[in-house]
């Protein structure tokens, strides 16, 4: 299973697992191994604040659910068809 932090909504984030996804074609599948936490990231996340980033329009509303996670390395462990 993999298991995930989701901010549901203001003020509320839950440890969400759900079934491995399948390398799909062109793509890997990496096992987690070390992953950081940004307090600032996950701060605004959790409070609802918006989380400036350079693929949201600058006007983008916040959106329910939210991920946790970005900055993470693991060693890949599912290979698809053409990698």
């Amino acid at each position: 299973m993999n298991r995930n932090i989701i901010f549901t909504k203001k003020d509320t984030a839950e440890l969400v697992e759900r079934p491995m996804p399948e390398a799909g074609p062109g793509q890997v599948r990496v096992r987690l191994v070390r992953s950081t936490l940004s307090t600032g990231t996950e701060r605004a996340n959790v409070t609802g604040s918006r989380v400036v980033s350079i693929w949201d329009p600058p006007d983008a509303p916040v959106a329910w659910p939210r991920q946790s996670g970005y900055s993470s390395s693991g060693i890949v462990d599912a290979v698809g068809a053409g990698v």
